[in-house]
């Protein structure tokens, strides 16, 4: 047939036409080989010469085509249908009101409305899709991570749904971050992509809600760690006295057996010690544990029940400000 059997071309550059003619040689020579028909050259000639004449169909050759030598009629092919006279709806249009033969006439008739539907069709299915296609694009370049290019050392951002604190910045040659050193409340440190980064909703907890304006001497209260910058621990405890700005508390601890916020004592002769009696079952000598804060610091006033367990009412609160209440390694947090 002409086609070399091998073609040598780079990526995304084939000869789709080559490829076809060799692929169906390769059929052709595989099925008669599996027949046993494949004997001599005369059989491979036969062979060649009948997949010419399905092949090459539309090429013509003394005077007439595979096709209409076969068939009786001429090809028609995409262009001989592009080249053939066509009547446009006015001529149609016309051409039924001219027209004597009430057949002719509901035929053309319901092939005008035929032709009108699927135009009316194809142009809305045209439509709709457009709309996809825009709806998409635009829906994925907005779920795209979106590193924003303020972020600095320091910083407080989110990666994998965590907090991380950025501590060191890569640049490429031209200026742009690339990479980012990160660390997290366990000290875990990793590098990671830059355009990975994403901003915190809250970048610093805050207290969305109002506190209670009945915060006196004797509310139980749940508040944050004053030494901890990252506000990572919370503490339960009782108002002794307010002073200002200044807030004096008697820390409750917990019990991780028991599951139990009772008040904390001391003894003066062992000062390490941790004790937990419930008011008035305290020992003789023991003193308040007691620890200071600030108004800021508190997160809400709870009501702790009969046995000094958290009510779900408090659990729900907390955990809708993104505290989690499970119980720390640190025995003197909550």
């Amino acid at each position: 047939m002409g086609i070399p059997n091998r073609i040598t071309c780079s990526r995304g550059s084939h000869s789709k036409a080559a490829e076809s003619a060799i692929r169906a040689v390769s059929k052709m020579i595989t099925s008669a080989s599996a027949k046993g028909d494949l004997r001599s050259s005369l059989h491979m000639d036969l062979y060649t010469a009948n997949l010419q004449i399905k092949t090459n169909q539309i090429m013509e050759s003394d005077g007439s085509t595979v096709f209409e030598r076969l068939h009786g009629q001429p090809p028609i092919t995409t262009a001989d249908l592009l080249h053939a006279p066509h009547l446009t709806e006015s001529q149609m249009l016309h051409a039924v009101s001219k027209t004597k033969n009430q057949m002719n006439t509901d035929y053309l008739k319901a092939l005008h409305n035929r032709c009108t539907e699927l135009i009316s069709y194809r142009n809305e299915m045209s439509d709709k899709r457009a709309k996809w296609l825009l709806t998409n694009r635009l829906s994925n370049q907005a779920n795209q991570p979106q590193a924003s290019g303020d972020f600095t050392i320091d910083d407080f951002i989110s990666f994998d749904g965590a907090r991380w604190q950025i501590m060191r910045i890569q640049h490429s040659p031209d200026g742009r971050p690339i990479k980012a050193l990160i660390i997290n409340t366990s000290d875990d440190f990793k590098w990671v992509r830059f355009d990975l980064l994403l901003p915190l909703s809250v970048p610093i907890q805050q207290n969305m809600l109002p506190i209670s304006p009945a915060i006196e001497i004797g509310s139980t209260i749940f508040y944050y760690d004053t030494d901890d910058p990252l506000k990572n621990k919370i503490y339960c405890g009782d108002i002794t006295d307010i002073q200002d700005d200044n807030i004096c508390i008697q820390v409750r601890q917990h019990n991780d057996t028991a599951r139990t916020y009772l008040p904390r004592w001391t003894l003066p002769s062992r000062p390490d010690s941790i004790y937990r009696f419930d008011y008035g079952n305290q020992k003789k000598n023991m003193v308040p544990f007691t620890d200071t804060t600030c108004v800021s610091d508190i997160i809400c006033v709870t009501h702790l029940s009969k046995g000094n367990f958290m009510t779900d009412e408090t659990a729900y609160y907390l955990r809708s400000k993104g505290i989690d209440v499970s119980i720390a390694d640190d025995e003197e947090c909550t």
